[in-house]
């Protein structure tokens, strides 16, 4: 077996368009993301306490997330996957330019608030989508 049809039939196995499971972890992740930006929309950028450990825990996600891209073909997968990667990448950016980011700190809630509201309406239909199509089941070789 190639290595391009094992990608092939992980993405299959675990496709978020014809599976319910991946599906609702993707509208459960983006609806609590939404939920809890949108708790931070008025207040002001809060600063890290340990920043080193901070980059390391963002650049670890970010690094996951596009493993996961990898392996997940749908549009609709990846740009929910790519909407995470851009806040992590926004935190990051936060957490080193806190100085030069504080005017714009509401346009920076609030722009993360609307990302993951986004996210949540994607995954939203992809959950659709995987309740109303059968899933797919990948061939195997005998």
């Amino acid at each position: 077996m190639t290595q391009a049809e094992t990608v092939s039939q992980k993405h299959l196995r675990y496709c978020a368009a014809r599976n319910s499971k991946t599906a609702l972890g993707f509208v459960l992740f983006s609806a609590l993301e939404a939920f809890l930006f949108g708790r931070q929309i008025n207040k002001p950028l809060l600063r890290v306490d340990n920043p080193i450990m901070f980059s390391f825990g963002e650049l670890y996600a970010v690094t996951l997330m596009v493993i996961l891209m990898q392996t997940l073909r749908c549009w609709r997968e990846r740009t929910v996957l790519s909407i995470a990667t851009a806040v992590c990448m926004l935190a990051l950016g936060k957490m080193w330019f806190i100085q030069q980011m504080a005017p714009a700190a509401y346009l920076i809630q609030r722009l993360k608030f609307f990302a993951w509201c986004l996210s949540l309406l994607i995954s939203t239909s992809l959950l659709v989508s995987a309740l109303t199509n059968p899933p797919i089941q990948p061939k195997t070789r005998k």
